[in-house]
């Protein structure tokens, strides 16, 4: 080979190299421009996708708390519902306590049964095993007596304490349990009342222990036996008055 052809030779080579250099540095602008829109694209995407799983992701949580009112809306009613059926059974319970209460009371005449259906009441609805029925005179003579002694009621008069009180306010007057007692010792008076008149006195000494509390059904009981129980002591009296004329 010439030298004139061996310096053609690689001048066509340096040529060739360059040219493919070009094709590779082309190429791989290319390639770089190729993947910066593709990373763009990715991008765009990904931000749509997560717009859209923001949005989905809020409605997911305004349906969860639609869901969470609802049932907090029907656990309300649930537990308005129960309020209203134990106190309609509570109602019904004190009806049904006041009626058997009026039943022990009217079930008849005769002064004996007059003053047992006084103790059941105190016994089994009040909740005492410790009282007194008595008269109004001054010595409070004792009609009938329940866990007590005639020296319970020494020196005490329808002036004493909380039987004074009673007797002038005309209604039954009570002490809590963490209340203490007057002189008198006694925790609940109650009048025995026709009109104005006090024909007797039921006084409470104690509770039994598991009468933690007071509660309205028993003031209403104290009220009852108040006006019902003396009605009937004064039914029998009038009985009895009736059956010795009869017999004289």
């Amino acid at each position: 080979m010439s030298e004139v052809r061996g310096i053609r030779y690689v001048e066509r080579v340096r040529e060739a190299t360059r040219a493919l250099f070009e094709d590779l540095l082309e190429s791989n602008r290319r390639l770089g421009l190729a993947i910066s829109v593709l990373g763009k694209e990715r991008d765009l995407a990904s931000r749509e996708d997560v717009h859209e799983l923001n949005k989905r992701s809020e409605r997911w949580r305004a349906e969860q708390d639609g869901v969470l009112q609802l049932l907090q809306t029907i656990d309300d009613e649930h537990r308005h519902f129960e309020e209203q059926f134990h106190e309609v059974e509570r109602q019904n319970a004190n009806l049904a306590t006041l009626y058997a209460a009026g039943h022990a009371l009217h079930g008849s005449v005769d002064r004996a049964a007059v003053l047992s259906g006084i103790q059941e009441i105190v016994i089994n609805l009040i909740g005492s095993e410790e009282f007194a029925i008595v008269a109004a005179d001054e010595q409070l003579t004792p009609y009938a007596l329940f866990g007590t002694q005639p020296q319970d009621l020494a020196g005490l008069t329808p002036r004493s304490g909380i039987i004074g009180r009673a007797l002038v306010e005309q209604r039954p007057l009570a002490l809590m349990r963490s209340m203490p007692a007057d002189s008198t010792g006694v925790r609940v008076c109650i009048p025995l009342q026709i009109g104005e008149k006090t024909h007797g006195f039921v006084l409470i000494f104690g509770f039994l222990p598991q009468k933690e509390e007071l509660l309205p059904i028993d003031y209403e009981l104290f009220s009852l036996v108040g006006s019902q129980a003396a009605a009937a002591m004064f039914a029998s009296e009038l009985l009895g008055s009736e059956s010795q004329a009869h017999a004289g």
